[in-house]
C-alpha cells in the first residue's frame, strides 16, 4: 500500500525517526536521537562516499547497517547468522548470502570478518565478485584486511571511522593504509566530504566548556560537525551538555577519541 492510501502523513525533516543505542563498550549504553533529515543526510553521505548506484546489491552482516540498503533503494540481504553475535558469521554463510542476491557490496564488523577468515576452507566464489567490503564498529587490524583481500581480490576494502552519534567521520582503504605506513596511532583516513573535523585541546582539569583548536600534528580530542550528526542523547541532559559544545555558532560533537591530524589532513586515532 502507498503511504497516501494509508492516510499517513509523510514525516518532516525535523521529525524524530529513531533512538539508536551505543554498544556500551566504552560506558553505559546511551540512546542517541536521530531525525528523519539526519538519517537521510547520513544515507546520502554513504551513497556519495562509496559511489552506490541503483545496480548495487548489499549484504549486511551487521544489524544497524541492514536499514541502509532499503533506505538506498537497493536489494539487501542478511547472512544466516545471529546478528547480535557478529562472530557467528561463517565464510559459507556470507558467501551464500552474496550468491543469493549476486551482491556487489558487503558490510561486516571486524569480529565477523575474523570468523569468516577462520572458517574459510577454500575459495568463496560469490564473495570474490563483490566490489566493496566495509568494516567498522571496532578497530580493524590491517592484517585482517590483507587476509580478506585474498578472498575478495576485486573488492575495495574500506574502514569508515565514526560512532553511533555521527557516522561517517573519516574513511580509508587497505591500499591507503598500507601506503601511509606506521605512525602515532592508527590512521583512519581523510575526513569525508561534508564532515568538519577539529582537534581540540584537552585540559588537564578535564572537559572544558570552550573548544580550543590545536595546531596540526598536536594530540587532542576529535570533535566533529556534520549535517548527519545526531540530535543528541535521549534524556541524558548532563551528558548532552558535556558532549555538544557550541563553537563559533555551530554545535559540535565531542567523540572522546584521542587523535591528531597530520600535514596531509589525515586523521590518526
Amino acid at each position: 500500500a502507498r503511504m497516501q492510501d494509508l492516510d499517513i502523513a509523510a514525516p518532516g525533516a525535523d521529525d524524530p525517526a529513531a533512538v539508536v543505542f551505543t554498544s556500551g563498550a566504552t560506558g553505559p549504553a546511551k540512546g542517541v536521537r536521530y531525525t528523519h533529515g539526519q538519517l537521510c543526510a547520513q544515507r546520502d553521505a554513504l551513497r556519495a562516499l562509496y559511489r552506490i548506484t541503483d545496480s548495487d546489491r548489499f549484504v549486511a552482516a551487521f544489524a544497524p547497517f541492514a536499514v541502509f540498503g532499503p533506505a538506498l533503494g537497493i536489494a539487501t540481504g542478511l547472512a544466516d547468522m545471529d546478528v547480535t553475535a557478529p562472530a557467528t558469521l561463517t565464510a559459507a554463510a556470507l558467501d551464500d548470502a552474496c550468491r543469493r542476491i549476486d551482491a556487489t557490496m558487503v558490510f561486516a564488523s571486524p569480529a565477523a570478518l575474523a570468523n569468516v577468515l577462520s572458517t574459510a576452507s577454500g575459495p568463496l566464489p560469490s564473495l570474490a565478485k563483490v566490489r566493496l567490503v566495509m568494516s567498522a564498529g571496532a578497530p580493524v587490524p590491517i592484517e585482517t584486511l590483507r587476509r580478506l583481500a585474498a578472498l575478495c581480490p576485486h573488492a575495495e576494502l574500506c574502514t569508515p571511522y565514526g560512532m553511533t552519534e555521527v557516522l561517517p567521520v573519516a574513511d580509508t582503504t587497505l591500499t591507503r593504509r598500507a601506503a601511509v605506513g606506521a605512525g602515532r596511532g592508527v590512521c583512519v583516513g581523510d575526513p569525508v566530504p561534508g564532515c568538519d573535523v577539529m582537534i581540540a585541546a584537552v585540559e588537564s582539569t578535564g572537559i572544558s566548556a570552550a573548544l580550543r583548536p590545536v595546531p596540526v600534528g598536536t594530540t587532542g580530542e576529535v570533535v566533529v560537525h556534520t549535517p548527519w550528526m545526531s540530535s543528541g542523547y535521549d534524556r541524558l541532559w548532563h551528558t548532552q551538555q558535556l558532549a555538544r559544545p557550541v563553537h563559533e555558532g555551530r554545535t559540535w560533537h565531542r567523540t572522546g577519541d584521542v587523535s591528531h591530524v597530520d600535514a596531509s589532513g589525515r586523521l590518526w586515532i
